[in-house]
């Protein structure tokens, strides 16, 4: 059974282990991910949370997140994000129920939709919910959509919520989300080009999201060939089959050699959706 992956990738170092050897794995190098937004301004920075919307391999009624912001963030762009995998294209799911920390309900539509083909329909989508952002607190979504596969289960659903915000007074940075649905195949490498070799740009952040983790199948992320953790990356840690994988540097990585993301799923199928980096200037 394939398995798939939405990724939300926020690019930052954080001085990982030195990867095993890479050099008998097979790579492939995907193509160019699509730009979903980019933020720039003085201090900019980003928040990604998520949740699945399984749960015991049910659909969940609702998928709740919380957002806690720093003090003094502006936010100047709110993204909801969500993908699951159905029995044919027909049912994909292109709109579903948001709810903000006020309790206001909107039923909100996607303003791009990806698809690939597993074992069923894997689909993808995002919408721009800037206008209903309303402070730090509790967000969820309903409706989410995922059907029993071949073997009587659901693979995967869930979604995520990604909040861009600057902080006056900062040094100027960039933030960048992107997306690029992908299945990815067992037992091979994959690498996607973060940032292009700079002398001065530095990635400070990064966030991956996606479905179909789980402990014993011992996915990892891999930054310049390192990695990040030592151990497994994709575990289920934000509920049943998905995870939102974030780290944080204060002195950055890529000045000057730029960053390259190696997906590596060993014994599982892989599906990435959404990357977003934060970028600073800088020695």
């Amino acid at each position: 059974m394939r398995r798939w992956w939405l990724i939300v990738v926020i690019v930052g170092w954080f001085g990982g282990l030195e990867a095993a050897s890479l050099k008998d794995m097979p790579s492939q190098s995907v193509s160019p991910l699509v730009e979903i937004t980019a933020c720039q301004g003085p201090g900019m920075n980003y928040e990604a949370v998520g949740w699945s919307g399984l749960e015991g391999g049910t659909l969940r009624v609702s998928s709740p997140v919380t957002v806690s912001l720093v003090s003094q963030a502006r936010v100047v762009s709110v993204w909801a994000l969500w993908m699951g995998e159905v029995a044919g294209a027909d049912g994909v799911v292109n709109h579903i129920l948001f709810k903000n920390q006020q309790g206001d309900v909107h039923d909100i539509k996607a303003i791009w939709t990806e698809r690939d083909r597993a074992t069923g329909t894997v689909y993808a989508c995002g919408s721009d919910v800037t206008t209903w952002w309303k402070g730090n607190g509790v967000y969820m979504v309903s409706g989410l959509g995922a059907d029993v596969m071949p073997g009587g289960t659901r693979t995967a659903s869930g979604w995520g919520l990604w909040v861009a915000y600057e902080r006056p007074g900062e040094p100027t940075a960039t933030v960048n989300l992107k997306r690029g649905l992908r299945v990815l195949h067992p037992s091979e490498s994959y690498e996607l080009t973060l940032l292009a070799p700079s002398p001065r740009k530095k990635v400070m952040k990064l966030t991956v999201m996606g479905a179909r983790g789980g402990a014993e199948l011992g996915g990892a992320n891999l930054i310049n060939g390192r990695s990040l953790t030592g151990r497994s990356d994709w575990t289920g840690a934000s509920g049943e089959r998905w995870d939102v994988w974030t780290g944080v540097s204060d002195q950055g990585i890529g000045a000057g050699q730029g960053v390259v993301l190696t997906i590596d799923p060993l014994l599982g199928w892989l599906y990435p959706v959404w990357y977003s980096v934060n970028i600073k200037e800088g020695k």
